[in-house]
């Protein structure tokens, strides 16, 4: 999914970090906001649920993330610390997910048809890194 500079990846709440697709949920219960013949995205649930608490969405510092969610920007450090677990079974550990469904939060698209994957964006650079170095040796 492309982002613009301005369009929050996800949403930090209860000192946890959730997708785009859970945090109405999480914030409102199962029915997450959604109003038949409305639009049902999830800026605009948030902006309804808001709204009916008295909070002003747009001044994030008039509240606390304990209280209601704070924006996750497009430019940010949720993959900062993602690295390479080198042991006997060699696998990436991505700390950027989505506390309620596990999904990668501002994840990298990769990959075509049956293979696509979102993945780290860190993992994404690393095996960037990957295949300059093997067609390097290959040269």
């Amino acid at each position: 999914m492309a982002h613009v500079a301005y369009s929050p990846v996800g949403y930090a709440y209860n000192a946890d970090d959730y997708c785009l697709d859970c945090i109405p949920k999480v914030i409102a219960g199962s029915h997450g906001g959604i109003r038949p013949g409305h639009c049902n995205c999830a800026e605009c649930r948030l902006d309804r649920i808001a709204k009916a608490r008295g909070i002003d969405r747009m001044d994030e510092s008039s509240y606390d993330m304990s209280v209601f969610p704070k924006s996750i920007a497009y430019f940010n450090d949720l993959h900062s610390d993602c690295e390479l677990e080198e042991s006997w079974d060699e696998h990436w550990n991505c700390y950027g997910h989505c506390a309620e469904c596990g999904d990668i939060i501002d994840g990298t698209e990769r990959g075509s048809g049956a293979t696509w994957a979102v993945i780290c964006p860190g993992e994404d650079q690393y095996l960037d890194r990957l295949a300059a170095e093997t067609e390097d040796d290959d040269e």
